[in-house]
């Protein structure tokens, strides 16, 4: 009898550049976070691995904003299974909304 092991939990991250239409999207499995200071610390890490120079600009209810030369960074922390630690279809609408600022 073989198990099927949980999906990880996932992280999302959208960079689009601020003089193009161009958009870069990367998923990462995360482990679980026990904290919303470890999953901000842990989006940051991920964020930073891929973009060095980017800076945080805003974070709340698992989802970030950063800003590197040229780009504007969305990450979004995703539970598996769900869509986010909101659980709601108002995901893409607040991810419209960080783009749009």
């Amino acid at each position: 009898m073989s198990q099927i092991s949980p999906q990880p939990n996932s992280l999302v991250i959208t960079a689009k550049a601020l003089d193009s239409d161009a958009v870069d999207e990367t998923i990462q499995e995360l482990e679980p976070i026990s904290s919303e200071n470890a999953m901000r610390a842990q989006i940051s890490e991920r964020v930073r691995s891929l973009y060095p120079q980017a800076e945080l600009r805003s974070f709340a209810d698992g989802a970030a904003t950063y800003l590197a030369p040229k780009l504007l960074i969305v990450a979004v922390y995703r539970l598996a299974g769900g869509r986010g630690p909101e659980e709601g279809d108002e995901d893409d609408g607040q991810q419209q909304q960080l783009f749009a600022a």
